[in-house]
C-alpha cells in the first residue's frame, strides 16, 4: 500500500514539475523532424516532431525541452505514461539514445524508407492465419506529416482511407478516418485474414489484430513511408521495395491477330524478365529478409497468373483454350499462396479461373443433364419416348444456352422459336414430366441446388480444402443474394448451415440475408410507385409504351432510369441517389425508373433499400414484353441506361457518374423549359 501511495505521489509531482516545464518548452534543434533507428535492430524506434515525438506507436507530448549544446533531455508523456528522453550530440548521423530505462545506439534515418535492415532475418515465410474467422481487425495510428493547402487554404485531403475487396463478396469494403489539424489519425478495420489493404496511395500488407504506426512525409507526394510496430519488418522492406520496381504486362488487350500460343509465349518472356529483375532486386539487398525475398518472387509469379487469367477475356465465351486452361491449372492453381487472401493480383486469378472452370463444368453438367443421370442412377423405368424426350429437352436447353452468352437478342429469339417448332411435342410431354411424382422430386432438387452441385464438382476435380470450399461457396451465395435481393429460402439456408465452416464468409452471407429480411419487413410506401397502365395493355410498339409512361410529366425535365435489380453498377450510382437529386435540386426534375425484367420482392427490397420513394420519384413496373418493347425502342445495349427527356418529351442520351454529377447537371441545364 505504501509502495502504491509513493509512486502516485512521484507520478504528481513528475506531472507538476512537467507541467510548469511546459510554458518554456526548450528548442528541439538539430532533433526537430529527425527519425531514429535502433543501429543494432535496424527498426525505427523514435521520432522527433514540433508538437510531439512518436515512440511504441503512441504520440508523445513534450513536457520539457533541455537543449545544452546538441545534447537533449526531454521529458515526455502520452496520457497517464510519463517518459524521459537523453539524447547524446549527433555524430556522422549517430547518437547514444536513453529511453527510459533503454539506451543504445541510434542511426538518423534520411532515407524516404527505412534503410536495410542490417541482418538477415531467417524466421521464414509464415504468416498469419485466422482462419477466416469474424471479428478480426487491423488498426493504424497514422502521422500525415505537411499535408499541402490547396485553393482557400483548405487542406488536400481531409480523411485517412483503407480500401480492400473483400474475397467473400467481391465489394470494396471502404474505412475512413479524420485527420485532426496535426495530421495524426488512427484507423480501425476489419479483416478476413492476413490480406493486402490500400492507405490511401499505399499497399500495404497487414496481419490480422496487428497495430502499426504508419509516417509520410505529404512533401514528398506519398514517396516516402516509415512504419512502427512489433511485426513490421516485412512492411519497411516492401514498401521501399516495391517503389523500387515497376512490372513489365503483356498486351493482351490488343491481342490482334496473334494466336492465343503466341500471347501466352509473349506473357511468358515478360513473366521472365520480371522474374530476373525481382531476382536482381534481391541480390542487391543480401540482408532482406526470407518473407520479403519470397513474396516479391510471389509477387512476379501472381502477375503471370493474373495476366493468364485476364487474358480469357480476348476469346469467346471468356473461356481459355483448352492447352491454356491446362497451363493455368498445373502451373498456377496448384500453388496458390495461402492464406488466400494474402494473394494480391493472384485473387483475379483466383477468381477468372474458377469462374472459367464452373462454365466449362456447366456445358458439361447442364441442369438437364444431371437429370437424366439421377434419373438412371436411381433405377426409374423410362419408355422410349421418354428417353427420346429428355435426349432432345437436354440437347434444346444447351444450345439455347451457348446462343444466349454469345447471341444478340434478335438471333436468341430465331433461335427459340425454331426449337419450339421443331421440339413443341417434346417440350410438351417433358412438361407434362415435370409434374409426374417419378420425376417431379429429382428435377425440382437438381434446379435448386445446380450451383452447389456444380461447385461441388470443381472442389474434387481440383481437390480444394475447406477454405476454398468455405470460400467459393459463399461467393456463390452472396452474388445470388445480391442479384435476388431476397433474404435465404429454406434450401439455401440449410446449404448455409450444412456447408460453410468458417465463420467470416458465413457471416458475409448472413449479414447479407438479414438485410433483405429487414427491408423485406418494412412497408413501401407505393404513393408514387406506378405499378400497371391499364391504357397499354394492348400495345405492342415501344415507342406508344413509352410515350404513355412519360405522359403525365410532359412539361417537365425527366430523368429516365432503366435499370434492374441484378445490375451491379446501378446499386453504385442509387448509393450516391441523394448526392445526385441534390446536385439538380434547382432544376424541378421528375425521376421516373424503369425496372427491367425484375421479380417482384427483389424490386420492392431495392426501393427500400436506397430510398427510392422521396418526391418527385416514379416507378414503373411493367409486364416483360412491355418493358422489352421500350428497350428496344431506345436501343439500350447495356444497363444501367440513362435518358434525359426534355419538356417537350424529346430523348437525350446522358452517363451517370456516381463520382461526378456536373455531366448531368450541365446536360439538364441545356435542356431548356420547352414550349408548353
Amino acid at each position: 500500500m505504501k509502495i502504491k501511495l509513493l509512486r502516485s505521489i512521484t507520478i504528481l509531482i513528475f506531472s507538476l514539475i512537467c507541467t510548469l516545464n511546459c510554458y518554456a518548452l526548450g528548442d528541439l534543434g538539430k532533433l526537430l523532424n529527425t527519425n531514429w533507428r535502433n543501429e543494432k535492430s535496424g527498426e525505427w524506434i523514435i521520432g522527433f516532431y514540433q508538437k510531439f515525438a512518436i515512440y511504441d506507436n503512441k504520440f508523445w507530448t513534450y513536457q520539457s525541452i533541455d537543449n545544452n549544446e546538441d545534447k537533449f533531455e526531454i521529458m515526455m508523456n502520452c496520457g497517464k505514461q510519463y517518459m524521459k528522453v537523453l539524447a547524446s550530440r549527433e555524430a556522422e548521423g549517430a547518437r547514444k539514445i536513453e529511453i527510459g530505462t533503454l539506451k543504445a545506439n541510434y542511426l538518423r534515418i534520411k532515407s524516404s524508407f527505412l534503410p536495410d535492415y542490417p541482418y538477415k532475418d531467417m524466421l521464414g515465410n509464415k504468416w498469419a492465419d485466422n482462419g477466416y474467422r469474424a471479428g478480426d481487425s487491423v488498426t493504424i495510428i497514422g502521422y500525415y506529416k505537411d499535408i499541402p493547402l490547396i485553393e482557400n487554404g483548405k487542406r488536400s485531403i481531409n480523411y485517412a482511407e483503407v480500401t480492400y475487396t473483400s474475397i467473400y463478396t467481391d465489394e470494396e469494403m471502404t474505412y475512413k478516418a479524420w485527420i485532426d489539424l496535426d495530421g495524426k489519425f488512427t484507423i480501425k478495420f476489419p479483416v478476413e485474414n492476413t490480406q493486402y489493404v490500400n492507405l490511401d496511395k499505399y499497399l500495404l500488407l497487414v496481419e490480422p489484430n496487428q497495430t502499426y504506426l504508419f509516417m509520410t512525409d505529404m512533401k514528398h507526394k506519398w514517396k516516402n513511408a516509415l512504419v512502427m510496430g512489433k511485426k513490421v519488418r516485412f512492411l519497411n522492406e516492401f514498401l521501399g521495395r516495391i517503389y523500387e520496381h515497376k512490372f513489365y504486362k503483356s498486351n493482351y488487350k490488343n491481342r490482334g491477330n496473334r494466336t492465343f500460343g503466341e500471347l501466352m509465349h509473349e506473357m511468358d518472356s515478360i513473366e521472365k524478365v520480371n522474374s530476373d529483375v525481382m531476382n536482381e532486386l534481391i541480390k542487391k539487398r543480401p540482408n532482406l529478409s526470407v518473407r520479403t525475398e519470397r513474396t516479391l518472387r510471389e509477387i512476379a509469379f501472381e502477375r503471370h497468373a493474373c495476366e493468364l487469367g485476364q487474358a480469357r477475356f480476348t476469346e469467346n465465351r471468356y473461356l481459355l483454350p483448352d492447352s491454356a486452361h491446362n497451363v493455368a491449372k498445373t502451373r498456377f492453381w496448384s500453388h496458390l499462396i495461402k492464406p488466400y487472401t494474402r494473394a494480391g493480383e493472384g485473387k483475379s486469378f483466383f477468381v477468372d479461373f474458377i469462374d472459367q472452370y464452373i462454365t466449362k463444368l456447366q456445358d458439361k453438367h447442364t441442369p438437364e443433364r444431371i437429370i437424366i443421370d439421377e434419373i438412371q442412377k436411381q433405377g426409374i423405368e423410362l419408355s422410349e419416348l421418354e428417353n427420346t424426350d429428355l435426349y432432345k429437352w437436354a440437347d434444346a436447353m444447351f444450345t439455347m444456352r451457348i446462343l444466349f452468352n454469345t447471341g444478340n437478342a434478335d438471333s436468341i429469339a430465331k433461335a427459340k422459336k425454331a426449337y419450339d417448332e421443331m421440339y413443341i411435342d417434346a417440350f410438351t410431354r417433358i412438361n407434362s414430366m415435370k409434374q409426374d411424382e417419378r420425376f417431379k422430386h429429382i428435377m425440382d432438387s437438381v434446379h435448386a441446388n445446380y450451383s452447389y452441385i456444380i461447385n461441388d464438382m470443381v472442389f474434387k476435380d481440383l481437390n480444394c480444402d475447406q477454405n476454398m470450399r468455405d470460400i467459393v461457396n459463399a461467393r456463390l451465395m452472396y452474388a445470388n443474394l445480391a442479384l435476388e435481393c431476397t433474404p435465404l429460402n429454406t434450401t439455401d439456408s440449410l446449404f448455409l448451415v450444412h456447408n460453410i465452416k468458417a465463420e467470416g464468409p458465413r457471416k458475409a452471407v448472413i449479414d447479407l440475408h438479414k438485410k433483405f429480411k429487414t427491408y423485406q419487413s418494412m412497408e413501401l410506401d407505393t404513393t408514387n410507385v406506378i405499378r400497371n397502365l391499364d391504357e397499354i395493355e394492348f400495345m405492342t410498339d415501344g415507342d406508344s409504351i413509352l410515350n404513355a409512361v412519360l405522359r403525365p410529366y410532359r412539361g417537365k425535365k425527366v430523368l429516365l432510369t432503366i435499370w434492374g435489380t441484378w445490375c451491379g453498377p446501378i446499386k453504385k450510382i442509387f448509393l450516391e441517389d441523394t448526392a445526385l437529386k441534390s446536385t439538380l435540386k434547382d432544376q424541378d426534375m421528375i425521376y421516373v425508373y424503369l425496372a427491367s425484367v425484375s421479380p417482384e420482392n427483389a424490386w420492392r427490397n431495392c426501393l427500400k433499400e436506397y430510398k427510392l420513394t422521396g418526391p418527385n420519384c416514379f416507378h414503373v413496373k411493367l409486364p416483360d414484353d412491355k418493358q422489352t418493347a421500350i428497350e428496344k425502342a431506345l436501343k439500350i445495349e447495356g444497363f444501367p441506361a440513362f435518358r434525359l427527356v426534355d419538356p417537350n418529351g424529346g430523348l437525350h442520351e446522358v452517363d451517370v457518374d456516381p463520382y461526378d454529377f456536373s455531366k448531368v447537371e450541365s446536360a439538364v441545364k441545356e435542356l431548356g423549359n420547352g414550349n408548353n
